[in-house]
């Protein structure tokens, strides 16, 4: 029997990546005087892929290390006295570590290997401990645009034997594109609308644009908050005549801004559009947040050095057709300079751009400037993170010294501070659905789905291949949907457990795909099994 047993004493078995664990290793020795050859722990994280072609019988594999580290516990030629031994541990883990996973074709494990050699094999032993590690992330590292509404359209025209049975139309509505773990959206409410009227109006498939003209067609959407949808420009949608082309922008000294998590754009798209007319010409159109007469300025500064026709600044935009130009020589006398800061701050949702000032002086250079502005951006939303936390905080507090002051009478008080919790933890996704066709859509629900893309290499002709598995982990039953007629389902309630990991795709220092792509997708299905539109929705 072995006189050596090893067992380890784990602050926490979940740790977060980017943090400190801390360990202790507890040693009992039966045996007196065992002299230590090797004692030493050794902590491991690695991910691997395989499985095997059932068509073509090639075997598929891969193996990635995001982990690796060899602590020594003790010298060679210690003598181990009799008893219990404790040994502190700390383990530093990467930043960019995956997500503890394990399924069947892939696996990310973290273990953490006890080794001890002595002088004698009843002495030795090895022992392996798992441990998890969660992924996260942080307000700072995802765009903006992924806080705001945003609506999927869809449709699906069901033809067999080349005759037409119908249109179902379909439009997802959620606040936003990303979710954190344990969230739920509310209740299903169903509205029905009977219509037996083909010529009624439809759902328009794309994402809706919200400088479109007033006429446009908004019977299936009319909230006020139209404006925070994501958009693209509409000339980024249209096959229209023009040249596009992506040119990179002029960028400040630094790619990244220093002490924060903000990196500057390299790349804008551009379109060119034909002008007819006696001068033909071009007129350049980039995506831009708003107008900067500092660009102009650049301009002009450029045809006053080098001569040129240049238009005159009105008040109001017109049609190039109708803009007046005159001519200036070579080496005038340059326009004024632009008296607001050459660096303009975006409308955010959760961020007003008055919480950001930028001092009006022309005097600093243009990195200087947006240093500064990095840095308020960076202050600002520090600070209204820690003014919603606080504010939930003390209105949670008020709430449960409420209902522990009253007897009886504390159900309300309770339901009160029920309610008010689930509003923190609640999103209201909307679904609205358009049959067209002669049947009815039964078991209509929507479904929460983990997809995960493993890649492996093939054994002997090394050629990368990647497969697909998807998982259903929550799901929401709507009811049904009579032919002929469109329903609004405007509150779902949906969970997304907490035991899974979160979204992780590419590694945040190499931008490369992991061998094992976690993500989370929103899917609606209808009997008999009629999948009508599949949205993602990441989970931090």
């Amino acid at each position: 029997m072995p006189s050596i047993t090893l067992n380890i004493l784990l602050e926490s078995t979940r740790v977060l990546a980017g943090e400190e664990m801390y360990a202790r290793i507890l040693l009992d020795s039966t045996q007196s005087e065992a002299i230590v050859t090797e004692f030493y722990t050794k902590i491991e994280g690695c991910g691997r892929t395989g499985w095997v072609n059932i068509h073509t019988d090639k075997i598929y594999e891969n193996e990635e290390t995001y982990l690796k580290t060899h602590i020594p516990l003790l010298e060679t030629g210690t003598i181990l006295p009799m008893g219990r031994h404790q040994f502190p541990l700390r383990i530093m883990v990467p930043k960019d570590s995956p997500s503890s996973y394990e399924s069947e074709f892939g696996s990310i494990r973290y273990t953490i290997q006890v080794v001890l050699k002595t002088n004698s094999e009843q002495s030795s032993c090895t022992e392996t401990f798992p441990f998890t590690v969660i992924s996260r992330s942080f307000f700072d590292d995802f765009p903006e645009h992924i806080m705001r509404r945003i609506e999927y359209k869809d449709d699906v025209d069901f033809t067999c034997c080349t005759l037409p049975f119908g249109v179902v139309l379909l439009k997802i509505m959620i606040p936003r594109s990303i979710f954190q773990l344990g969230e739920m959206s509310r209740k299903v409410v169903a509205k029905s609308y009977s219509s037996s009227d083909d010529n009624s109006e439809d759902l328009v498939t794309g994402i809706s644009n919200p400088e479109e003209s007033p006429n446009s067609d908004r019977s299936l959407d009319k909230s006020p908050d139209k404006d925070h949808l994501i958009v693209q420009p509409f000339f980024f949608n249209d096959d229209i005549i023009g040249q596009k082309y992506v040119e990179s922008a002029r960028l400040p000294g630094a790619r990244r801004v220093r002490g924060t998590q903000i990196v500057w754009e390299g790349t804008q798209n551009v379109l060119e559009l034909p002008i007819l007319g006696h001068f033909r010409t071009y007129e350049k159109r980039t995506d831009r947040a708003r107008p900067n007469p500092w660009r102009r300025h650049g301009a002009l500064m450029k045809i006053y050095e080098i001569g040129g026709w240049i238009s005159k600044m009105e008040k109001q935009q017109i049609s190039r057709r109708n803009r007046k130009y005159f001519y200036v020589k070579a080496g005038s006398k340059p326009c004024n300079a632009p008296s607001r800061p050459p660096i303009s701050i975006r409308e955010s949702k959760f961020l007003p751009a008055s919480s950001i000032s930028i001092l009006p002086t022309t005097t600093r250079s243009v990195d200087e400037l947006a240093y500064v502005a990095a840095v308020h951006i960076q202050e600002a939303i520090q600070n209204a993170l820690s003014v919603l936390l606080n504010s939930q905080q003390i209105r949670t507090t008020t709430l449960r010294n409420k209902a522990d002051d009253v007897g009886e009478g504390g159900s309300c008080s309770s339901m009160k501070m029920t309610s008010f919790a689930r509003s923190l933890q609640t999103l209201q996704c909307c679904v609205k659905i358009k049959n067209r066709t002669r049947k009815t859509l039964k078991a209509c629900s929507l479904l929460i789905v983990l997809k995960t893309i493993y890649e492996a290499v093939s054994r002997y002709e090394h050629i990368k291949e990647k497969k697909l598995s998807e998982q259903v982990i929550g799901s929401s039953g709507l009811g049904s949907v009579k032919f002929r007629s469109q329903s609004k389902f405007l509150d779902c309630y949906l969970k997304i457990p907490e035991n899974y990991p979160p979204t992780q795709i590419y590694n945040r220092n190499s931008f490369e795909s992991h061998i094992i792509a976690i993500s989370y997708a929103l899917k609606f299905t209808a009997f008999p099994g009629l999948i009508c539109i599949r949205t993602k929705a990441n989970l931090k």
